[in-house]
């Protein structure tokens, strides 16, 4: 009897620890998901898109900026392949940006989506890799800002910048572009024609001491200074001097 009522009493103490491991281990994953709940309602209220997806690229986790930008709610994000989904065009072949990922645990560069509309933005994205306790991968977490505007602003500037250019080298004047201290940064193809000089000849010469005559410099300085002093557009006549010492009037 005593043999059998100390089995009974270690199966009692052996049933009450399995209880009281599963209820520590229910608790521990309680707390955990409260914990995910609770840094997934602070992802919410960030401007950028985050997203959270599998080894496999599949969502896992979805922002409300996400969903605001790029039209799929929630629900429909989640399962789905995000490179299939927002159609990404990578800078890279993806194997190399994956092989980049988990060599140093993140990467970041542009790419360009799809919205649900077909409408394309560009993003710069940062992605960083989870790794389990083991150090195993298991999760990618990537934040998207869109840079649409920027990129539209800097495309425009570029264009400006070479409809300038055009009009500066095909001007039927000849045309000299100065740094605030009047060394030649740029002439246009009259300047060369005009006063001898080649390209290469003028760049980085000080513009009195390349065109300027020796008895023409002070009024040359002053009309400089004045046109220096106003934001207005200043003219003045002068006499100016060819590489071969030949005066311009």
């Amino acid at each position: 009897m005593d043999d059998e009522h100390e089995e009974t009493l270690l199966r009692s103490a052996a049933l009450q620890n399995a209880e009281s491991i599963r209820l520590a281990r229910r608790r521990a994953e309680l707390q955990t998901e409260a914990t995910l709940r609770e840094q997934a309602s602070l992802l919410d209220l960030t401007h950028d898109t985050v997203f959270v997806r599998d080894m496999r690229d599949t969502v896992t986790y979805w922002n409300r900026a996400a969903a605001e930008l790029y039209g799929w709610t929630r629900e429909e994000a989640l399962g789905r392949v995000s490179h299939r989904l927002m159609q990404t065009v990578f800078p890279a072949p993806l194997a190399e940006i994956n092989a980049e990922l988990l060599r140093s645990g993140r990467w970041e560069g542009e790419l360009v989506h799809s919205k649900r509309d077909g409408t394309k933005v560009s993003v710069a994205s940062r992605w960083v890799l989870q790794r389990d306790e083991h150090g195993k991968a298991v999760a990618v977490l990537e934040t998207n800002n869109d840079i649409t505007e920027r990129k539209r602003s800097e495309a425009d500037l570029l264009h400006k910048t070479a409809l300038l250019g055009e009009l500066f080298e095909g001007g039927p004047d000849a045309m000299v572009l100065s740094s605030l201290d009047e060394r030649v940064l740029r002439v246009n193809r009259e300047f060369t024609a005009l006063f001898g000089y080649s390209a290469e000849e003028a760049l980085g010469r000080h513009l009195a001491d390349l065109i300027v005559p020796a008895d023409e410099l002070e009024r040359s300085l002053a009309a400089r200074a004045l046109a220096h002093s106003t934001p207005r557009r200043v003219a003045f006549d002068g006499v100016r001097r060819r590489k071969d010492g030949s005066r311009i009037q």
